[in-house]
């Protein structure tokens, strides 16, 4: 009896372990087809256009300053000398820091016009998953999947979802 309940309990585990099914996408690339995404690609361009302008204005300034500066060291004094030294450390400081703040700025930027979409992409994912009985999706493009064989391919599906 127990030999025919353990047979019994390993065909059922046999059994669900191969009735599950496999899908992969990979998710960067549904994302990259989305109108929305070419619209905040050319936002984020126009944006870091815009912190580079500032920073090469910030940039000229100190090259400005610097070179009236050195046009006019041999004749100042002391104080004055030391003082504009102060004044052009002052402003490369500032250009290192806008620089830093720039970056966190076009990141937060990026996150912001990204995540909406990012959202989406996964509840349509998980929606192909529950209508089409899939147990595991995977994404390729995340870049943890050592080896696949087999499975479906469902960025169509998840793209048809998409479009809804």
């Amino acid at each position: 009896m127990k030999k025919i309940i353990l047979i019994a309990a390993v065909t059922f585990l046999a059994s669900v372990g191969f009735s599950q099914k496999y899908g992969h996408l990979n998710a960067q690339e549904v994302l990259k087809e989305l109108p929305e995404y070419i619209a905040a690609q050319k936002e984020m361009e126009s944006y870091g256009q815009q912190k580079e302008k500032e920073l090469m204005t910030l940039q000229q300034n100190f090259q400005e300053q610097y070179a009236k500066y050195e046009r006019d060291a041999a004749t100042l004094t002391p104080e004055i000398r030391k003082s504009r030294e102060n004044d052009l450390m002052d402003l490369q400081q500032n250009i290192q820091k806008f620089q830093q703040s720039a970056q966190e700025k076009i990141q937060k930027k990026e996150i912001e016009l990204l995540d909406p979409m990012i959202n989406k992409v996964k509840e349509a994912i998980q929606v192909v998953g529950k209508e089409n009985g899939y147990t595991y999706i995977f994404d390729t493009s995340a870049g943890s999947i050592l080896y696949f064989d087999g499975g479906k391919d469902v960025s169509e599906l998840v793209k048809k979802q998409l479009a809804k």
